[in-house]
């Protein structure tokens, strides 16, 4: 995952063959990921206007609901706005344990990680 985090932050498009070989791995590797790993993933591709196989996506969802306890600022920014670059309408379980994540922080007066948000949101 920290490779198409690396190749979007450097905006450089691996080309068709290594993503077709990356969908593959990835679709084993998703099981053992973070929040992190998984957001990174979809970030890296959307930074790269790479829409991901409708597979990926599905088990980025499975992902999502199994790590979503775990959210922190970061992610819950980069989930949204890889969606939002790929032109993709997240689905409303997703939307739903979105909302809920970042309710929590703003009901557990976590400031200090909401202004990690917030910055975080303009260096995408």
């Amino acid at each position: 995952t920290n490779i198409m985090f690396a190749l979007g932050k450097l905006e450089l498009h691996p080309g068709d063959d290594f993503l077709l070989v990356w969908f593959e791995r990835w679709k084993v590797l998703y099981l053992d990921m973070d929040a992190q790993g998984l957001v990174d993933s979809l970030w890296g591709l959307a930074k790269l206007n790479v829409r991901p196989p409708s597979e990926m996506l599905e088990r980025f969802y499975e992902g999502w609901r199994r790590e979503r306890l775990f959210l922190k600022p970061r992610e819950l920014q980069l989930s949204l706005y890889a969606f939002a670059r790929l032109y993709v309408k997240p689905r409303n379980d997703f939307f739903e344990h979105w909302y809920e994540s970042f309710k929590r922080r703003l009901v557990t007066k976590n400031f200090g990680e909401m202004e990690e948000y917030q910055l975080d949101f303009f260096s995408v």
